[in-house]
């Protein structure tokens, strides 16, 4: 069981859906920064570990919006290892070489977004899914 979401009124929601918004977008923006960063490996060696403290900065400011739409921290941290992973996943899907922002923004707003106003339907949605598995 990973917890029971927090019951938040229609203003506090609203609000918090703002917030997951914008942590989704400096996402998109802090893997532009990741991406320069990966291009300087080569020749730096702390670019690597900077490209690290960023990706971790990027993870940590979206689990974070997660829990102040009020998912417990446990499904935080699912709903936002999953709405990054995708958001990777479609910025690194395009051949050109600085990926793919527009669309890996489109993706997180469209998997983060909902997550963010029925946190606590998608909170019970997953602790079923970890009782049937589990």
């Amino acid at each position: 069981m990973l917890g029971s979401a927090r019951a938040l009124d229609v203003v506090a929601r609203t609000l918090a859906t703002f917030v997951v918004a914008g942590a989704v977008v400096v996402f998109v923006q802090l893997q532009s920064v990741a991406f320069r960063l990966r291009a300087r490996e080569a020749r730096s060696r702390w670019a690597s570990n900077l490209r690290d403290l960023v990706n971790l900065l990027a993870a940590a400011l979206l689990f974070a919006s997660f829990v102040v739409a009020g998912a417990p921290p446990a499904a935080a941290l699912v709903f936002a290892g999953t709405t990054g992973v995708l958001l990777e996943a479609v910025r690194h899907g395009g051949s050109r070489p600085a990926g793919r922002p527009r669309a890996s923004l489109a993706t997180g707003l469209s998997v983060a977004v909902p997550l963010a106003l029925f946190a606590p339907e998608a909170t019970a949605l997953l602790n079923r899914l970890v009782e049937a598995l589990f």
